[in-house]
């Protein structure tokens, strides 16, 4: 079973994904961790930024996503975690930093297409949970039940505030928003792999609406199907 959640930054995706994988018992995979892993390890190891990650080389993108030191792990014990070299980054790839880089560096073709299928690889012969951008329309068309979470630009800054908040960081809505119609015009607007509804998507908005109340919606639809 492919459960496929897409839709824009701070739409709540993630939260979700997980949710239902530890209700259903299933393998989740937070397409986001590998981008964002991979844009952490260009910047930290190979002198990567913002104004040239995107042209990653081959060699470079080969090197950091080497199956044999690139691993993504997931269980309902210890949630998602990404290990490079047997060293655990997960907790390093939680900053705005990383965030901008995970969102440029997706925009390269070379790195799309290899995560595309390490995520393919990791899915297989699996109940699995995916959460992303493009993870029904490209990387998992033939999923299952296929998902679109979306909310208003002002409910995701104001979000994205608070979260950061908790982080000790502090960030205005105002400045917030403008970081939403940033990474919304790129990953709208990037040439590969845009993020798009698939034409099978249930769309859910779930603008004022909680946690638990947005799970009960998508899993609704589930049982309507047959599925969970």
């Amino acid at each position: 079973m492919i459960i496929t959640i897409d839709g824009p930054a701070v739409s709540g995706k993630s939260t979700l994904a997980r949710a239902i994988a530890h209700l259903l018992g299933y393998y989740y995979l937070y397409s986001g961790s590998l981008f964002r892993a991979l844009g952490y390890l260009l910047y930290t190891h190979a002198g990567y930024d913002a104004q040239n990650i995107a042209q990653v080389s081959q060699k470079d993108r080969d090197t950091f996503l080497d199956p044999t030191r690139f691993k993504y792990v997931y269980s309902q014990q210890n949630g998602e975690r990404v290990f490079f070299d047997g060293v655990d980054i997960t907790e390093s790839l939680k900053t705005p930093v990383v965030d901008e880089l995970a969102s440029i560096v997706a925009t390269n073709a070379l790195v799309r297409e290899a995560l595309k299928d390490l995520q393919r690889t990791i899915a297989e012969g699996r109940d699995i949970v995916i959460d992303g951008r493009d993870s029904g329309t490209v990387v998992f068309p033939q999923a299952d039940y296929t998902f679109y979470l979306t909310a208003s630009a002002e409910e995701r800054a104001k979000r994205m505030q608070q979260s950061l908040k908790k982080k000790g960081q502090s960030i205005s809505v105002a400045q917030a928003r403008s970081e939403i119609d940033e990474r919304d015009a790129r990953d709208t607007n990037r040439a590969i792999s845009p993020l798009v509804k698939s034409e099978d998507a249930i769309v859910i908005d779930n603008t004022g609406l909680s946690k638990q109340e947005t799970l009960k919606k998508i899993l609704s639809y589930l049982d309507l199907k047959g599925g969970g």
